[in-house]
């Protein structure tokens, strides 16, 4: 997935429109709907405000860890110390549905804080109708 669609799918699963996004960059709707297009390229300043916004680690919306994080470790049984590069990988698609399933989870914590004010909501209604307010005119 590339980062444009994720950006996309995370402002989606919060419920939130391209304009909320936009307002909250300080940038017009029209030019962020490019960025979730895929029509421009995304300065990090601007990425790391997005990451933000979106409340998900910068790491975690570019995705490094689909590309493999790379140690460079140098040799001590080499007389010239020469570097070695050992890649770390995830395969892409075991990585791709853990950020489905923390996008999800994350959803899902949304909806259930929604229904707990929603609850509270319909308690403070019941109890307004079990005790209505008395009239000064009876």
């Amino acid at each position: 997935m590339q980062v444009f669609e994720k950006i996309g799918w995370i402002r989606k699963a919060k419920g939130w429109s391209q304009e909320d996004i936009a307002e909250r960059l300080g940038m017009s709707p029209t030019g962020y709907g490019k960025i979730e297009r895929g029509e421009t390229d995304i300065p990090l300043s601007r990425l790391e405000q997005i990451s933000e916004i979106l409340d998900i680690n910068l790491a975690d919306l570019i995705g490094l860890e689909d590309r493999g994080i790379f140690n460079i470790a140098s040799s001590h049984y080499q007389s010239h110390f020469n570097n070695h590069i050992h890649a770390a990988t995830e395969p892409a698609e075991l990585t791709h549905e853990l950020n489905q399933e923390r996008l999800k989870n994350a959803h899902l914590q949304e909806m259930l804080a929604q229904k707990d004010k929603e609850i509270a909501c319909l308690r403070e209604l019941l109890d307004m109708l079990k005790n209505p307010p008395a009239r000064e005119n009876e």
